[in-house]
């Protein structure tokens, strides 16, 4: 066959490959960010990869028994791949590079499980030959790929595959793991042609390489579990340490204010005495107003803090509300109706962490106001969390005082801060946690000095993939 057959049949081959890709891509992550990037990337993976393929196999670099230029190539095509990903998705690089590898091996291995069922050697200088094998290789063969990636996703595996390329601290094992997949199964299927019958398409091997992912894949996805459970076992002890705290200074102070309220007693006797009323009105209201300062706003607080049932939630709170007074900036908290598991309809550990960043932002503004040449006094600034719990909607409002003007067009994009650079990107990463659900809606605004940042959440229990919360 001459390069420009072989170029031709590549190009239909890798157009087929790139579509079934896409299909894998929208089971494992829910959707295509960017659509208007598809027919660019595509035309660059088809392009680049049909003529390297062309151009290998013209030379014989893929007839040696040794499969070396074949798993170069395979790795060669992955990278694309994971690049076209980076692309449509507009992700961080690595989780587009885990993805590509992923869905590169499940192209290879999952048409590969048909070989007992179509494939068998075919002379392709038979007409009849050549129509079997092309209808098997480019009509069953894609389609019995995209339903094996529906089946996975029915199974959990795309919500269960987010977790473990995400989530950050997750064993770094799995994701070597799925690195030199191509790779072992290349060798694998290597050492069987010694003995099998099916030439570089072993069902057996690939069978047994999907059983081993998936082994893997178990395995890690246990343990992190196991581990999350621990970690959350720890949280929920130093929240509850922190609670503890919080109500032994709440105890103190209430001490120290009834030893005062003794002598301001003995003081307002006699002015009660004498008929002063203005003085005794008078000291009613800073005794009501030293009451609010020292005990009032922390036992509503603690109140607060009652209604919330979520350990994570909790113990997220108690820690920025101190780590503001340790900054000296005073933090209030208001919370109207219970919040419980039963009204979350998003990931809490999902939740925490975009909260996190809505309060690590405040305090960074608030003490930057502070240290500013504008000499701004702690009690002038406001701090305020809102949490509203309805029948038909959660909402955070997170409301901090700011002194510069800031571009709510702009600020979504990585980079763009008005703390100078390298910074930026706590914003990025809570736009791409809450694109995750479409039961959950951000709102941003600047009035009156203050910067208020909303996060309001439908009580949907699914996300953007179709799982359950």
């Amino acid at each position: 066959m001459s390069l420009q057959g072989v170029l031709a049949w590549n190009v239909l081959s890798q157009l087929i490959s790139f579509f079934v890709s896409l299909c894998l891509l929208v089971f494992f992550t829910g959707r295509i960010r960017n659509f208007r990037r598809m027919v660019p990337a595509g035309v660059i993976y088809i392009a680049v990869t049909a003529l390297t393929g062309a151009y290998c196999f013209k030379e014989g670099l893929f007839a040696s028994e040794l499969p070396v230029f074949q798993t170069l190539f395979l790795y060669f095509d992955a990278f694309l791949l994971s690049c076209a990903v980076w692309l449509l998705q507009e992700e961080r690089w690595s989780f587009s590079f885990y993805y590509g590898f992923l869905i590169s091996f499940l192209g290879i291995a999952i048409p590969g499980m048909m070989v007992p069922i179509l494939f068998r050697n075919y002379d392709l200088s038979v007409p009849l030959d050549f129509i079997v094998y092309t209808v098997e290789n480019y009509v069953f063969a894609p389609i019995w790929t995209i339903l094996v990636g529906y089946l996975l996703k029915s199974l959990g595996f795309s919500h269960s595959l987010n977790y473990l390329i995400r989530e950050k601290g997750v064993n770094r094992f799995w994701r070597i793991f799925l690195f030199v997949l191509p790779c072992l199964n290349q060798l694998a299927l290597y050492l069987a042609n010694k003995l099998s019958m099916f030439h570089n398409s072993n069902p057996v091997v690939e069978l047994a390489m999907l059983l081993l992912t998936y082994g893997m894949f178990s395995y890690v996805l246990r343990s992190e579990i196991l581990e999350k459970q621990i970690q959350e076992q720890k949280a929920s002890l130093y929240q509850q340490r922190l609670y503890v705290q919080n109500l032994e200074k709440v105890q103190a102070e209430m001490r120290i204010f009834r030893h005062d309220y003794k002598n301001m007693m003995a003081g307002m006797y006699l002015q009660a005495k004498e008929g002063d009323l203005q003085a005794v009105t008078d000291f009613i209201s800073r005794m009501t107003a030293d009451f609010d300062a020292q005990v009032g706003e922390q036992i509503r607080q603690t109140s607060s803090l009652a209604a919330i049932e979520l350990p994570e939630l909790k113990s997220l709170l108690l820690m920025k509300i101190m780590e503001a007074q340790k900054r000296g900036i005073s933090c209030r908290l208001e919370v109207s109706g219970q919040v419980g598991a039963n009204v979350i309809g998003m990931n809490q550990s999902d939740l925490c962490r975009a909260l996190g960043i809505l309060f690590d932002n405040a305090m960074e503004e608030l003490q930057d106001l502070l240290t500013s040449k504008e000499e701004n006094k702690a009690s002038d600034l406001k701090f305020d969390i809102l949490i509203v719990s309805q029948k038909t909607m959660l909402s955070f409002v997170v409301k901090n005082s700011c002194h510069q003007t800031v571009d709510t067009a702009r600020m979504w994009q990585e980079g763009y801060s008005t703390k100078g650079a390298d910074r930026g990107l706590g914003l990025v990463s809570y736009r791409r946690i809450i694109e995750q659900y479409e039961n959950v809606a951000a709102i941003t605004a600047v009035k009156d000095g203050e910067f208020v940042q909303e996060l309001r959440i439908a009580p949907t229990r699914k996300d953007r993939h179709g799982r359950k919360r």
